[in-house]
C-alpha cells in the first residue's frame, strides 16, 4: 500500500496508507492489536495504527481479530474501536466467562 515502513510494528504508516486504504474494497481483514479489553476494545500503541485500522474496519465486509489472550484486559494508548465491531474474534485459548458473554450479546464469533 505504501508510506513510510516501521520495522518495529512491521506495517507500513502515513498518509500515503491512509490513501491507498481509502481507495481499495476489502473483502475480509484480518486485524491484530496491543490490548483488548471490555471497556476500551481494541487498541494499539502507535499513532497510525487505530487510524488506518479504523479506515479498514469501515471498509471490510468481514472483519476477523486474531489476538492471543496475553493481549486480554490490556489497554494500550490509542483506541482502535469496540470489540463488537468485529465480526469473529480468534484467539489461542477460551477467554474469561465475561469476555463470551460480550461475544454472544454482540454477534461476535468466537473462536479458540
Amino acid at each position: 500500500v505504501g508510506g513510510q515502513y516501521n520495522p518495529a510494528t512491521a506495517a507500513f504508516f502515513g498518509p500515503e496508507t491512509i490513501d491507498a486504504f481509502r481507495s481499495i474494497p476489502i473483502t475480509k481483514a484480518f486485524l491484530c492489536c496491543s490490548g483488548l479489553s471490555l471497556y476500551g476494545g481494541l487498541s494499539n500503541e502507535t499513532y497510525y495504527d487505530p487510524i488506518i485500522k479504523r479506515i479498514v474496519i469501515d471498509r471490510s465486509l468481514v472483519k476477523i481479530l486474531v489476538t492471543d489472550t496475553s493481549k486480554f484486559n490490556v489497554n494500550a494508548t490509542r483506541i482502535v474501536c469496540p470489540l463488537g465491531d468485529m465480526d469473529v474474534l480468534v484467539t489461542n485459548d477460551k477467554p474469561s466467562q465475561d469476555y463470551i458473554d460480550y461475544c454472544q450479546e454482540n454477534d461476535v464469533q468466537l473462536l479458540y
